[in-house]
C-alpha cells in the first residue's frame, strides 16, 4: 500500500467572483419624468363648454318665492352678484300665485338659441313643501347648454290651478362650473348638483398635485444634543440662615381698643311689685326696717320741718272725697 495524500494535487481551476464586475447601468427613475398629459378639449377651437351640472335635485320652498334684487336680471352682472361666474342670465316671477301642492313639473333644457334639445315631465303629482324633484341634463357636447326652465304645476290653499316657473342662462366658459348648492331661487333649493366630467367641462383641479419630492433640503441638520446644558442639581445641604431679613416690628400696631363701641342690651322692663292691701303679710323681712331704737344714720335729705312750704303741688294727693 502507499501513504495518503495529505493535499490536493491540484489546486482550484479559478476563484470565485467576489462582487460584479460591472455597476448597474442606471439607477431607476424615482419618480415620472414628465407629467400626465391633460385630457385634451373636444373642442380645441371653442372657447365654450359644457359647465352647467348635468343632474339637479330642486326641493321644494312653497312658503314664499326667493328672488334675487332685480327679480329679473339686466345685465350680466346681476346674475354673477347672486349666482356666481357661469350664468348670465335669470328670470324669477314672483308675482305668480304661490302653489301648496305640485301635481305637475316640467323641465326643459335649451341650446344657445333657446331651441329645447332636452324635456322631461312628471305627472300626476302630489308634492308638498321639502319634498325633491330630480331631472337630468345634456351629458354630451355637442349640444352646449344655454339656458334651463324649470315650470311648476299645482293648486293654490283654495284649490285653484296656479303654473309658476323660472329660467337661467349659462355663459359656457371653460373651466368655470355653474351654480352652486344651496342656492334658493323662486320656489326650490338647489339642495345637490351633479358636476359634468372634465371631458364636458375641462378644468383644474381646486388644490394643486402633490410635490413628488421635496424640493428643497432641510435647511439645517438636527441638533445631536440639546442646545442649553441641564440645570444643575441642588444643592444637597440646607440654607445655613434666612435669604432675607427678619422684619424688625410689625407691619401693623396692635389695636388697643375695639373698633366698634359695645352694643348695650336695652334694659328689661320688671313689672313692680303689688302694693300692700293692708291684710296679706310680706313674703319677707323689710331690709334696713327701722326697729324703733336705732337712729338714722344721716339726715333725710328734703325732709319737711313743720314750717316750710312745699315747692310744687304733690301728684295724686287725696282730695278727701276722691275714692
Amino acid at each position: 500500500t502507499r501513504d495518503p495524500t495529505p493535499n490536493p494535487t491540484n489546486p482550484p481551476t479559478n476563484p470565485p467572483t467576489p462582487v460584479p464586475t460591472n455597476p448597474p447601468t442606471n439607477p431607476p427613475t424615482p419618480v415620472p419624468t414628465n407629467s400626465p398629459t391633460p385630457e385634451p378639449s373636444p373642442h380645441p377651437n371653442d372657447p365654450q363648454c359644457n359647465c352647467s351640472p348635468i343632474e339637479y335635485f330642486f326641493e321644494l320652498k312653497l312658503d314664499a318665492y326667493t328672488c334675487p334684487d332685480p327679480e329679473n336680471s339686466i345685465t350680466p352682472e346681476d346674475a354673477v352678484d347672486y349666482f356666481g361666474p357661469g350664468v348670465k342670465a335669470y328670470t324669477c316671477n314672483p308675482d305668480s300665485p304661490i302653489p301648496v301642492t305640485i301635481t305637475q313639473a316640467q323641465f326643459i333644457v335649451s341650446d344657445e338659441t333657446n331651441n329645447p334639445v332636452l324635456t322631461q315631465t312628471k305627472d300626476s303629482l302630489e308634492l308638498t313643501d321639502g319634498e325633491t324633484l330630480t331631472f337630468t341634463s345634456v351629458t354630451t357636447n355637442p349640444p352646449l347648454v344655454g339656458f334651463i326652465l324649470l315650470k311648476l304645476v299645482g293648486k293654490d290653499i283654495n284649490g285653484v290651478k296656479v303654473e309658476s316657473r323660472f329660467t337661467i342662462q349659462f355663459t359656457n366658459e371653460c373651466g368655470v362650473l355653474s351654480l352652486k348648492k344651496g342656492t334658493e331661487f323662486s320656489l326650490v333649493n338647489f339642495r345637490d348638483l351633479v358636476r359634468p366630467s372634465k371631458t364636458l367641462c375641462p378644468r383644474e383641479d381646486p388644490t394643486n398635485p402633490p410635490t413628488p419630492v421635496p424640493t428643497n433640503p432641510p435647511t439645517n441638520p438636527p441638533t445631536p444634543v440639546p442646545t442649553n446644558p441641564p440645570t444643575p442639581e441642588p444643592s444637597p445641604h440646607p440654607t445655613p440662615h434666612p435669604t432675607q431679613k427678619p422684619s424688625k416690628h410689625p407691619t401693623k400696631e396692635p389695636t388697643w381698643m375695639p373698633s366698634e363701641k359695645p352694643v348695650w342690651s336695652p334694659p328689661v322692663w320688671k313689672a313692680p311689685a303689688p302694693a300692700w292691701n293692708g291684710w296679706s303679710k310680706p313674703t319677707r323681712r323689710p331690709v334696713n326696717a327701722w326697729n324703733g331704737w336705732s337712729k338714722p344714720t344721716r339726715r333725710p335729705v328734703n325732709a319737711w320741718n313743720g314750717w316750710s312750704k312745699p315747692t310744687r303741688r304733690p301728684v295724686n294727693a287725696w282730695n278727701g272725697w276722691s275714692k
